[in-house]
């Protein structure tokens, strides 16, 4: 248009509402979508309540972030009623693995639940829940039931290893530094020889060994007694896998730990380090550190370890004699153990250890060595 006298010219605007996606998570697992959500607008998740992969009783607390005023695409991640409890255990070490035996251990005990356990000269640790049904038993037949790891730390600290010895040939000496790891270190041994012998004998029999993977070196190993690893306490395996003990172990903070006398120290964890020289260790403030974790330096220790449910007795019949005629049966047997029994007509049924020495023989002569139960019923059988 042709300007003939002063004008005022207004520029004029389409109006574009920015729109963004809303992601509804349970873990790493999508529940929902939700696309063009207006920019300040709200998502509503529309699905079935979200139940926790880790203890379907806990509730459902909402989505963090909530969906509400959207300024961006946003995942929101199901939240839900803490798995932890950190409380006293009120039944005795026979109560709990009696609870183990009959399965009712996981509605009995909550991860985070301690109980105390006497080791001598270390002093008085409280074992603490750290997973139920978490570790995988070595021999391949399941997981351990209950894994417990030291709320505080042994009384005596230990070296990991020896400093790292160079061989004349230039390669490294085995049992030094870091090298070869975990499964030939000074400490593996230690807490075998040591600190194992010093748990008290109806804990002790019943703890198992267990798979353990260690992050820097890819070893895997065979443990009955042991300390925790990276990929337990401190760092995720991967994208998709969580923490191991990750209910107890949920932030930094919870892996600070202190001595018996209440003082924060630093404690090692079983990953070597790639140099050679040392392992990792977690430092007063929760944080796993390798920068002074030469082998020789003397750290606290966390005592950990699982104990198992009923096993089944691989020894023939025959074999069971033997053993106790020997009286070798109260090692290589433990109560709850079972073995399979062919009664003919009434068919194949568990025969279940009851207890070591404890009926009394009828000829008066002492105790019948083995008492065998079916299943908690009547059926009792005693070999002599």
């Amino acid at each position: 248009q042709a300007v003939t006298a002063d004008r005022s010219v207004y520029a004029a605007f389409t109006a574009t509402v920015r729109k963004y996606t809303v992601y509804f998570y349970n873990g790493s697992t999508l529940l929902q979508r939700v696309d063009n959500v207006p920019y300040g607008g709200s998502a509503t998740y529309t699905g079935t309540t979200p139940v926790s992969p880790e203890d379907s009783s806990l509730g459902f607390l909402g989505f963090q972030p909530t969906g509400k005023n959207i300024v961006g695409n946003t995942s929101c991640y199901a939240q839900f009623e803490s798995a932890l409890e950190v409380k006293e255990i009120t039944d005795d070490w026979t109560t709990i693995i009696a609870n183990i035996d009959n399965g009712t251990y996981k509605s009995k005990y909550k991860i985070g639940n301690y109980k105390p356990i006497d080791l001598g000269a270390e002093g008085v640790i409280n074992m603490q829940i750290a997973g139920f049904d978490t570790d995988d038993l070595a021999d391949g037949t399941g997981k351990a039931p209950i894994t417990f790891i030291g709320k505080e730390l042994l009384k005596t600290p230990h070296r990991m290893n020896p400093k790292l010895v160079t061989n004349a040939d230039e390669t490294l000496q085995e049992g030094t530094g870091s090298f070869e790891g975990w499964e030939k270190c000074e400490m593996r041994k230690y807490m075998k020889d040591t600190i194992k012998p010093l748990i008290p004998e109806l804990v002790r029999k019943r703890i198992t060994e267990v798979i353990k993977m260690h992050m820097q070196d890819g070893q895997i190993t065979q443990d009955d007694v042991w300390i925790p690893g990276r990929y337990e306490i401190a760092i995720r395996a991967s994208s998709e896998q969580p923490i191991k003990y990750n209910v107890l172990f949920a932030n930094r903070s919870n892996r600070i730990k202190t001595d018996i006398s209440g003082t924060t120290r630093l404690w090692w964890i079983r990953d070597a380090s790639k140099s050679g020289q040392g392992f990792f260790y977690i430092d007063t403030q929760g944080y796993d550190e390798l920068t002074a974790g030469y082998a020789q330096n003397i750290y606290y220790i966390a005592l950990s370890f699982c104990l198992r449910g009923p096993r089944e007795i691989q020894d023939s019949w025959e074999e069971i004699f033997a053993a106790e005629a020997d009286g070798t049966y109260k090692e290589k047997y433990q109560v709850s153990d079972y073995k399979p029994l062919d009664l003919g007509d009434e068919g194949i049924i568990n025969m279940q250890i009851a207890g070591f020495d404890v009926d009394d023989l009828a000829d008066g002569s002492g105790k019948a060595h083995v008492s065998w139960i079916r299943g908690g019923r009547l059926l009792k059988k005693h070999l002599v």
